[in-house]
């Protein structure tokens, strides 16, 4: 929840400065990372239940977002349809295994009016320490290849105009 917490303060700089209003959705399972699939959702590093949230405490700290507590591939689409949400112009992705990168990709499979023309897309746990080991055979990395190698339209890729200023 600390993720939305920031965008949180961001939208509401954004609309002050511009007038547009940022409508912010987070989903987790509230339980903590769901089962794990396999050899590909990295059981070395991750665990079934690791992350759990205090759903409590992040709605009293929330002051505009809205929070969806279940897992990604039994809700996605169904809550985009059943609340006819503004189109999608960024998403953090923060899930961990390459499981739930996979499905939560799939919401690029709604209509495209749902989206503005390009969407900025964060996806965490694709750089890692030495630790980690996260690679383009196991984790998000794997999900993202997997994505785009069944996907001939719509591509994610790495914003290479930002790396200047990475290094800088």
């Amino acid at each position: 929840g600390n993720t939305l917490r920031i965008l949180e303060r961001y939208a509401a700089r954004i609309k002050k400065c511009t007038g547009i209003t940022i409508h912010l959705v987070g989903f987790d399972t509230g339980q903590g990372l769901p089962v794990i699939e396999g050899e590909a959702d990295l059981p070395s590093w991750f665990a079934s239940g690791q992350y759990p949230m205090d759903e409590s405490k992040l709605r009293e700290l929330l002051l505009a977002s809205d929070v969806v507590i279940v897992n990604v591939n039994e809700t996605l689409e169904k809550y985009l349809f059943d609340n006819h949400i503004p189109p999608i112009g960024a998403m953090f992705l923060d899930v961990d295994l390459f499981s739930s990168t996979r499905d939560s990709l799939k919401i690029f499979k709604q209509p495209v009016e749902q989206f503005l023309p390009r969407v900025f897309t964060y996806i965490d746990d694709a750089v890692g320490s030495n630790l980690e080991l996260y690679g383009e055979f196991n984790g998000a990395l794997m999900a993202l290849a997997e994505f785009n190698r069944t996907n001939a339209k719509i591509k994610i890729h790495l914003n290479r105009n930002l790396l200047p200023q990475y290094f800088n």
